[in-house]
């Protein structure tokens, strides 16, 4: 399963997709809307960013995080690795479909393997 996360200061929020049983290649599927967080995402040419003597309260430092996990019944669940994706730089409106590698959560840890993920980032938000 993975954990997936989007923080904006103090505000987070979290979503988790389902576990895979029994697979070292597992396809999830899942869709997940971040309107909670995602208000404030630092996008390059928007008009808002332009405006003369006024400081942008936009962020510019907002990613997205997939931790990817093992579950395990008898003991804590092991990290697989995991994958940080900045949002400013995805661009609105344009969806991407992109491959990342897995990065070790802990030093030392030995990580292998790609995330696929499929994103798209708009001002427009489906409605809840």
């Amino acid at each position: 399963y993975c954990k997936v996360s989007v923080k904006d200061g103090r505000r987070k929020q979290k979503e988790r997709t389902r576990t895979v049983p029994r697979t070292r290649d597992p396809v999830w599927g899942e869709r997940f809307v971040f309107r909670e967080v995602c208000t404030r995402v630092a996008v390059e040419g928007d008009p808002a960013m332009a405006q003369p003597g006024v400081p942008p309260s936009v962020n510019w430092d907002l990613r997205l995080k997939v931790s990817c996990m093992d579950a395990d019944l008898l003991s804590a669940d092991d990290s697989l690795g995991v994958v940080y994706v900045p949002l400013p730089g995805l661009g609105v409106g344009r969806h991407r479909d992109l491959w990342i590698p897995l990065s070790p959560k802990l030093e030392g840890q030995v990580v292998g393997g790609d995330l696929r993920l499929r994103l798209l980032l708009t001002d427009n938000p489906p409605p809840k």
